[in-house]
Formats: structure tokens, C-alpha cells, sequence
């Protein structure tokens, strides 16, 4: 029986998203973050994948956000809505009443009662579950003042921990300045460890990290290693199995943003 409730303790663990046990690991286990929610057996960026990945003991899950025609903040990560509805169109020329009567598919099978949730919706989630870490990428948006629009959902929800992100430099700057707290993540496809990536990620102040390609963080190990001594936190997306998960490990890299369960 003993054995038997260790190995569940040990499967609840692995699960996305969950902090693996840290015997698995060589030092402090890693956070793992769900990407897109448990998007392997939900619809990815809705609230069922947000549900299961955290009935699951996911600690962490990461989400894309896009503005609408009518400037209301949606989650979807492409600019087009036809990979995953049955519909067309790029999401700034939808309306939220458009987008929330399309019906969501995966290839050509298509989900019943599964719908594009609103931010507002996300950060309603997220209220429910204080202890859940998000990470937010921004995605595409009519203007830099949208981002107000993303602000001010999170500023709906003070018991909420998450974290803002995005491949422009710039949208980081402007949170910044309108908010001095929030966590923020660069994410960059290649990584370099220059005096002015240096200076950028201090200029943003507050708990800020680059967010990389793991590819590119497996090719630049002692890029890592020099912007850990600088002070600078490196994460991974989006890792494809286990091996690769030890190695980035075991350079420091943490978040490992993830699609699958990582199994120790």
C-alpha cells in the first residue's frame, strides 16, 4: 500500500506544469510550466486546458493574448483564427462577439462547447487558483496603449501570480512604466550575453528573466552561464522530452516551459 501511494505521489508530480520532486533532479527541481495549458488532451488557451493541467498538480501555466477589433483582450495564440475554429479572419479584425460564436477544432475534428476565452475569463480562473503561477505572452495588439487594456484585467485579480512576457523589448518597457511590480520575461529566439542585453534587462527593473529557444540555450551553454553571473534569470520553451529537460537543468535554466509530461 506504502509503495503504491509513492508511485501516485510520484506520477502527480510529472504531471505538466508540477515542480518535478526534486530527487529526480541533480539540485532544486525545476518549474514546469504547462504551455498553453494540458493542450495534449484539452483545447490549448482554453479553460478546460487550464483546468486539467492544474487538476493535474500543475504549478505553472503559460497563455498567449491578443486584442480584439473591439479592443477586448482574448486568448489565442495566432494572428488567424482558422487553425483552431472553424472560422476565418485575423482576431484585430473580429469583434469578441464573433470570436466567442466560433466553435473550436483540432484538425477536422471539431470540440463541442469549447469556446476562445476572454482575458477577463483567465484572470477569473486564476482568482480560483492564487497558488498557480501564469505566464502571459503578448501577442498582437491595434496599438502600444492596448496593453492598458491587459493591465487593466490583471488589475482586477490582486491575489493573482503572473508574470507578463513578449519578443518586443518595447511592450516590456511600456508595462513597465505603468506598472512597477509586475514580473516581466523577454523572450528571444537567440540569446546573447552583450553589454547592452545586459543593460536592457536592468533598465526594466523588478523580477525580470529572458525567456529562450532551448535550442539555442543547449548551443550558447557558457552564454547561459555569463548572464546567470550577471544576475539574470534563463528559462526554456518549449522543450520537447526529458533528456533535453536534465541538460538545461543542469546549466540552471528554469522555467522549462513545456507541451508534454516530462517523466522523471
Amino acid at each position: 500500500m506504502l509503495r503504491s501511494a509513492k508511485l501516485c505521489a510520484v506520477l502527480l508530480g510529472v504531471l505538466l506544469g508540477s515542480s518535478l520532486l526534486a530527487e529526480g533532479w541533480a539540485g532544486e527541481a525545476p518549474l514546469f510550466v504547462a504551455h498553453r495549458g494540458q493542450s495534449g488532451t484539452a483545447p490549448e488557451n482554453t479553460i478546460q486546458a487550464f483546468e486539467e493541467a492544474v487538476a493535474g498538480g500543475a504549478r505553472a501555466i503559460e497563455t498567449d493574448v491578443r486584442i480584439t477589433a473591439d479592443g477586448v483582450p482574448i486568448l489565442l495564440h495566432d494572428k488567424d483564427v482558422s487553425r483552431v475554429t472553424t472560422g476565418q479572419g485575423n482576431v484585430d479584425n473580429l469583434t469578441l462577439k464573433q470570436i466567442a460564436e466560433l466553435q473550436l477544432r483540432r484538425g477536422a475534428l471539431q470540440i463541442p462547447d469549447a469556446r476562445i476565452p476572454s482575458f477577463a475569463d483567465f484572470i477569473q480562473f486564476l482568482s480560483k487558483h492564487p497558488s498557480v503561477q501564469a505566464y502571459v505572452e503578448i501577442k498582437g495588439y491595434r496599438n502600444q496603449r492596448d496593453i492598458d487594456l491587459i493591465l487593466s484585467d490583471i488589475g482586477q485579480c490582486s491575489s493573482c501570480n503572473l508574470r507578463l512576457s513578449s519578443f518586443r523589448l518595447g511592450d516590456l518597457a511600456y508595462v513597465r512604466k505603468r506598472n512597477k511590480t509586475i514580473p516581466l520575461d523577454y523572450i528571444v529566439s537567440k540569446i546573447n550575453d552583450s553589454e547592452a542585453m545586459v543593460e536592457q534587462m536592468a533598465s526594466l527593473g523588478g523580477d525580470t528573466s529572458i525567456l529562450a529557444y532551448y535550442k539555442e540555450l543547449l548551443a550558447n551553454g557558457d552564454t547561459v552561464a555569463r548572464l546567470r553571473r550577471a544576475g539574470i534569470k534563463v528559462g526554456a520553451w518549449t522543450v520537447p522530452d526529458r533528456s533535453i529537460a536534465d541538460e538545461l537543468v543542469a546549466m540552471g535554466v528554469s522555467p522549462i516551459i513545456a507541451d508534454k509530461p516530462l517523466a522523471p
